[in-house]
């Protein structure tokens, strides 16, 4: 876990906790059991999910790490978050 996951697991604590059931649904939805066992992705709570399957997200076993996708937390460098909600649909084509 690098410098950045360790001082984001600090800061948002509270929301981490409480997206533990959805980052597990997610994590196991759409990557291989042996790879979903590291949660790579966090996902917040907030986030409502859409068209999201083993297919739609495609990553490579050694770029896998705890924390190492962040949906719906807002920190990005260029921008704040403007809303609580997030949503991240996935459609066929697209």
């Amino acid at each position: 876990m690098n410098q950045y996951s360790k001082r984001f697991l600090k800061t948002h604590l509270i929301e981490i906790i409480m997206s533990i059931p959805k980052t597990i649904y997610f994590n196991f939805k759409v990557l291989p059991v042996k790879q979903a066992l590291r949660l790579p992705y966090i996902v917040s709570y907030h986030v409502k999910l859409s068209g999201i399957n083993r297919k739609t997200f495609l990553t490579k076993d050694n770029d896998l790490s705890t924390c190492s996708m962040r949906i719906g937390f807002g920190d990005s460098i260029t921008s704040r978050r403007e809303s609580p909600k997030s949503l991240l649909c996935v459609e066929r084509g697209g």
